[in-house]
């Protein structure tokens, strides 16, 4: 499954949202025992008509060789989820390829995305 900035393969994931004041639209991934921070990624909301009562994982629209890439989640009760927002040049190639807008940021924040972490408190220093 593709996150931007980085492939995860296949397994359990903890999905977060950083407890900041500045932004809610941190999300950070977490291995299944949250003992290892895998990325911090920037999100923007994505609104719904009708909130859920479980949580629901949209993909996007990919290859058959490629990975599948969550394009939105939404929390259960909410009325919006979290849509990922990929470095530009990322961007560029899925939206040529899925012909299909892609939220972008500069390419320079990237190195935000996958800042080395091993575990959650060293997240918290950065």
């Amino acid at each position: 499954m593709e996150v931007p900035g980085k492939a995860l393969p296949a397994g359990t994931y903890v999905f977060k949202l950083l407890d900041s004041t500045s932004n809610r639209n941190i999300v950070q991934i977490f291995d299944k025992d949250e003992k290892q921070l895998l990325a911090t990624i920037l999100a923007i909301p994505n609104y719904c008509l009708k909130p859920t009562d479980k949580p629901v994982i949209r993909f996007e629209e990919r290859a058959s060789n490629a990975p599948e890439a969550i394009k939105a989640f939404f929390y259960p009760g909410d009325d919006y989820g979290l849509q990922f927002v990929y470095p530009r040049d990322r961007a560029v190639q899925l939206a040529k390829r899925t012909k299909q807008n892609v939220l972008s940021m500069r390419n320079d924040m990237a190195q935000n995305i996958t800042a080395p972490a091993t575990s959650t408190s060293d997240a918290s220093d950065q």
